[in-house]
């Protein structure tokens, strides 16, 4: 269902927008498509939530021009924890070198021997997919023995993949992620700590999304059509007309 697809890359904003105004009270919709606390949650929870990661440790990702990608690195950065960030387009990389990012690699045949070679031949303990497939087997071929391979997305409309040699041999885990199943692990204080620090952290600049163009929900189809150029620099967003 390629439109269902190409919908991953538009960021609809909806009720939840109400974390961004410390008063609740006139929502600037712009700064809610900055926040979109949940994307950030699950950058958060992707990354903390699989593998003890300490300082230094190595992390790969793809579809690293995402929303969450980004705010995956921003998150890393601020850990100390290294990524390698891959992407199909190579203009963006130094926007992901801007936001922190160690390494950004194009996706290719090859992608298992470069990420090696980036990491200058150090474990890659933690690996972030978000397209199944192929694409999915390959993260998990740069990654190291024991390792954690964690799937949220399935982009291509395939299955996720990891091979038997990663699986049986070499020992490397296949994990899914959904935010809810990760925020249901934690207590309800938890989450509310997590929240206000993620809203804080947007408020200050800290952790925001580019915006590529903003659509009102009657022009969704505009909106899809946008979300499939190549060339973008941000998110597309479809924003609700009428009062929440």
């Amino acid at each position: 269902m390629p439109h269902l697809q190409s919908a991953l890359g538009v960021a609809v904003l909806l009720a939840f927008a109400w974390v961004i105004s410390e008063k609740r009270r006139a929502i600037d919709w712009r700064d809610a498509g900055k926040a979109l606390l949940v994307t950030l949650a699950t950058a958060l929870l992707l990354l903390e939530d699989h593998v003890a990661l300490k300082p230094g440790d190595w992390v790969i990702q793809d579809v690293a021009n995402s929303a969450v990608g980004r705010h995956l690195i921003v998150l890393a950065k601020a850990r100390g924890i290294r990524t390698i960030n891959v992407v199909r387009r190579g203009d963006v990389a130094g926007e992901l070198k801007a936001l922190g990012a160690d390494v950004v690699l194009e996706a290719s045949d090859d992608l298992p021997a470069r990420a090696r070679e980036a990491a200058g031949g150090q474990p890659i303990r933690l690996g972030i997919d978000a397209i199944s497939g192929k694409a999915c087997r390959q993260i998990a071929d740069c990654l190291a023995d024991g390792a954690v391979m964690v799937n949220y997305g399935g982009l291509s409309g395939e299955e996720p993949e990891i091979g038997r040699v990663n699986l049986n041999q070499r020992g490397v885990s296949l994990m899914g992620f959904m935010l809810g199943r990760g925020l249901a692990k934690r207590t309800s204080a938890q989450v509310r700590a997590l929240n206000v620090e993620l809203a804080a952290d947007v408020r200050e600049g800290v952790l925001s999304a580019p915006v590529d163009a903003i659509y009102p929900i009657e022009e969704i189809k505009a909106a899809l059509a946008h979300a499939q150029r190549r060339g973008r620099h941000g998110k597309v967003l479809v924003l609700p007309t009428g009062p929440i």
